[in-house]
């Protein structure tokens, strides 16, 4: 339990390592809208329902539909990458590339 105390405290303090940490951070769960879409995780029968709905938002310029398909994407971003783990791998992978 210490070594997630530990790590949780490298997220929130910039990572104490140049900021490696906070860039896998950064990396693994950003959610600018220009990179939302390439890291969400989509299952194959939404596709077409999203690229639909993608589709009568850019035509009819509508912000409701854009507002529900960044929400959508945002909370489907980790869903099957088990999101906590690969934090927590990545981090102690980016410690120990520190520590040599």
């Amino acid at each position: 339990m210490t070594m997630q105390g530990s790590l949780l405290d490298s997220i929130f303090a910039g990572g104490g390592d140049g900021g490696g940490s906070q860039g896998v951070v950064d990396t693994l769960f950003d959610a600018k809208k220009a990179r939302l879409k390439m890291i969400t995780e989509v299952t194959p029968d939404l596709v077409y329902p999203l690229a639909l709905l993608m589709t009568i938002q850019a035509r009819y310029k509508s912000k409701l539909l854009d507002d529900f398909s960044s929400q959508f994407y945002q909370l489907q971003i980790s869903r099957d990458r088990k999101g906590r783990a690969e934090l927590i791998e990545a981090l102690l992978a980016t410690r120990a590339g520190g520590e040599e």
